[in-house]
């Protein structure tokens, strides 16, 4: 059962509550690495198929080779972030959607004022 690889959700599930933590120490950092992968592989070759771009079309955009893009799909190895930044730029990501701190798509500062005031309540006022 070591082997067995987490899915996006528990992947996501246990980022969220590293962020909510801090950072893992010990054995728990190499399951977050892992989770970190996963996560950001599922994003990025989600917005890559619905966009309708090959890997090798990404990977020309960010200025990488398509053998290495593949890795970072197949979760073999850990995206730098100067191509994690490129690709949220290409796709219009936020950082934080593409590394599961958020699930919302769009960066910060473009999102609506209605869509700002939402977060900020769900932020400040008590839960019912």
């Amino acid at each position: 059962e070591e082997n067995k690889r987490m899915t996006f959700a528990e992947a996501l599930e246990l980022l969220k509550e590293a962020y909510r933590k801090g950072v893992y120490q010990g054995t728990d950092l190499a399951k977050s690495r892992e989770a970190q992968r996963i996560v950001i592989a599922h994003r990025i070759r989600t917005e890559r198929i619905e966009k309708g771009i090959t890997q090798a079309e990404i990977a020309e955009a960010i200025n990488s080779n398509e053998l290495t893009y593949k890795g970072y799909e197949n979760c073999k190895s850990d995206i730098p972030i100067v191509y994690l930044v490129r690709i949220a730029d290409y796709y219009d990501l936020s950082l934080d959607y593409l590394t599961g701190r958020t699930d919302d798509v769009k960066p910060k500062d473009e999102l609506s004022l209605e869509e700002r005031v939402r977060i900020l309540e769900e932020i400040i006022l008590p839960r019912e």
